[in-house]
């Protein structure tokens, strides 16, 4: 196998290793500054007039700060090979 080939997928590799830590962490540091919660620690996600949907401050920024991360990493690996394929070209 080609050198740069391996070099491609070493590097895609440190990518989705560790690209989905660094969003986690930094997606959970500015989601805070986003979701505005409650007094009582909740977030009102929806609703009517006869019923309401409230969840925790922690599940909304637990699961954006996942979905962010996950997204993230699958975009940002997406892109390693992209471009290790368009230098091979």
């Amino acid at each position: 196998m080609d050198r740069t080939v391996l070099q491609v997928i070493g590097v895609a590799l440190v990518v989705a290793l560790v690209s989905p830590v660094v969003l986690y962490v930094l997606s959970g540091g500015l989601i805070g500054l986003v979701v505005a919660c409650g007094p009582d620690g909740t977030v009102l996600a929806g609703g009517t007039e006869e019923s309401t949907l409230t969840l925790s401050c922690a599940l909304v920024e637990t699961a954006v700060s996942t979905v962010v991360a996950v997204a993230g990493a699958a975009v940002l690996t997406l892109g390693v090979f992209l471009l290790g394929i368009a230098d091979q070209l």
